[in-house]
């Protein structure tokens, strides 16, 4: 099972995977952090987690969960670092079903902490409806 650590600071999120991305354990976890309500925007550090495994109807499927959950962040920003060009890719693709799928956040995917970072440090502006 891939480690997945969460630390919030302030309204912000960031969520390290170390291993694979697994629906099944991603669905599980957005069910469980989502809902909550304890933070807006959100950071996944997935530097050290492989896509290439996963398919369309699993994108689709964490897609759909993240709009089930994400009532308590409609105004949510989340931005997903991945360095490798697969993931970069496949974290795109993720991005296209989620929007597809109505879920109410604003999505950037980037190559760098740093890049992330900045884009969080951004004024969100008015956010998706």
């Amino acid at each position: 099972m891939t480690h997945m650590e969460i630390v919030i600071r302030g309204r912000r999120a960031t969520i390290t995977l170390d291993g694979p991305l697994q629906a099944d354990q991603t669905i599980a976890f957005i069910a469980e952090h989502y809902p909550t309500g304890t933070f807006d925007d959100a950071l996944w550090d997935l530097r050290l987690s492989p896509l290439v495994h996963l398919m369309a109807d699993e994108l689709r499927r964490i897609a759909d969960a993240v709009r089930g959950h994400s009532q308590a962040r409609r105004r949510g920003r989340t931005v997903f670092v991945s360095n490798e060009d697969a993931g970069y890719g496949m974290l795109r693709m993720y991005t296209a079903y989620a929007e597809m799928e109505g879920v109410p956040a604003t999505y950037y995917v980037c190559r760098t902490m740093e890049e992330a970072e900045a884009w969080l440090d951004q004024d969100p502006g008015p956010g998706p409806a």
